[in-house]
């Protein structure tokens, strides 16, 4: 038959504080009470957000994006980009345009490394505002070195997108790789669809 442990007078509860004793009640639930503890740290954090049919299709068909970076100041920066979106990471590559600063000194550059956080919009203006759409990426950018393992399926993705790049000398090119975070669609004939971390 099972006893319930004897309960202790409030002295007998102090007095055993002090020598180090447990009472008995307490440590029949602590052990549950860790692996909780523990099952709560060491759940993994999401990673990154799906992206919606109709919003891959639309990141897909794209020619051109609007990359917005900010300095850890907050100051926003944004620039006209080619990428391409394999329906996980959205790349793009520092190419052989002409530019003023070498690749690391360019500002969007500068900032990815000072701050990851990014967002990148696609959108579409007709005269028939029913035709007007737009998808908005929320993510982290990371920098890929050439000779890495994924820098030449992202080389060979925007080669297949645009045919400039088929000539144009990209294997030393750095690449820009975002990780989708959140994601808004919207077009004028359907209404937004957004998609948070789950």
């Amino acid at each position: 038959m099972y006893r319930y442990p004897k309960r202790r007078r409030p002295a007998e509860q102090e007095a055993g504080r002090q020598a180090g004793a447990r009472d008995p009640g307490q440590a029949r639930y602590q052990p549950e009470r860790r692996a909780r503890r523990r099952a709560v740290v060491a759940a993994p954090p999401p990673h990154r957000a799906g992206v919606p049919p109709r919003a891959g299709m639309l990141l897909r068909r794209a020619r051109v994006a609007r990359l917005a970076t900010a300095d850890p100041r907050g100051q926003p920066y944004a620039v006209p980009i080619c990428f391409a979106f394999d329906g996980t990471y959205i790349v793009s590559v520092i190419d052989a345009k002409p530019k003023r600063l070498p690749a690391r000194r360019l500002r969007r550059i500068r900032n990815i490394t000072l701050n990851p956080r990014v967002a990148l919009l696609v959108d579409t203006y007709h005269e028939m505002w029913s035709k007007l759409w737009y998808v908005l990426v929320l993510g982290r950018a990371e920098l890929i070195e050439p000779g890495t393992p994924r820098h030449a399926p992202a080389i060979r993705l925007l080669r297949r997108k645009y045919r400039q790049y088929r000539t144009m000398p990209l294997d030393e090119g750095l690449v820009l790789a975002i990780v989708p975070r959140r994601v808004a669609a919207w077009s004028a004939r359907r209404p937004a669809a957004r998609v948070r971390p789950p």
